[in-house]
């Protein structure tokens, strides 16, 4: 697929201190549209998301347990904070359905434009100050949070798009090597990538991938 002409992306500019846009125009461009900054002390950006309309960018800044949130045509920015620490580690949207991971939970919003609501918060005694990584499929029927050496599943309990929508744990599936440490999975959420960076491999070196295939609600 590769990119098109017009495809963006957000870069940390450390030289400036926030972040740049660069436009695809075959070679890349710089947009100049604008550059997002913050205290650099909250590990600003040390998770960044474009929402699936491409009208918005997610910045995470863990370290003041926030997300920041603002229209790329536009400076108008929303700022989420968690209620506990790490808020923003990893964040992930598809469709309205706004994730963000903290250290020990990981909320959901429902996003509508500039207007941005809780949707609900999914707490997680298995990963207690462990969440590395969250992934939900594009069709908001599945999330996947991974830590502890573990990946945990959850799935939407009736249509993603309906006003009562809840996310129920649906199993889990464990490792070794950081195990968990990240997540990803693709449109309907039937294949799951997990990374485990300080696995020991078949060919005697750290680092392995795991990918799974669900039936059901089977890993």
């Amino acid at each position: 697929d590769g990119w098109l002409n017009g495809d963006r992306v957000w870069v940390d500019n450390a030289s400036e201190a926030g972040w740049g846009v660069y436009t695809f125009n075959q070679p890349w461009l710089s947009s100049n549209e604008r550059k997002l900054t913050e205290a650099q002390t909250s590990q600003f950006g040390s998770s960044v998301k474009i929402s699936t309309d491409n009208n918005f960018v997610f910045a995470g800044s863990p370290a003041s347990n926030q997300v920041f949130a603002e229209p790329i045509s536009s400076a108008s920015t929303v700022t989420i904070t968690t209620r506990d620490a790490g808020g923003g580690k990893s964040i992930d949207s598809q469709g309205n359905v706004l994730s963000v991971a903290s250290n020990s939970n990981v909320y959901l919003y429902r996003q509508n434009g500039n207007v941005i609501t809780a949707l609900q918060t999914i707490v997680s005694a298995n990963l207690t100050g462990n969440v590395t990584s969250i992934s939900m499929s594009a069709d908001q029927t599945w999330l996947y949070i991974g830590g502890n050496n573990a990946v945990h599943a959850y799935t939407a309990n009736t249509t993603p798009s309906s006003a009562n929508v809840s996310y129920v744990w649906a199993g889990k599936i464990t490792g070794t090597g950081s195990f968990g440490n990240v997540v990803k999975t693709n449109t309907n959420g039937n294949v799951l990538f997990v990374g485990a960076p300080t696995a020991t491999n078949i060919y005697s070196q750290d680092g392995s991938v795991y990918v799974y295939s669900r039936s059901g609600n089977v890993l």
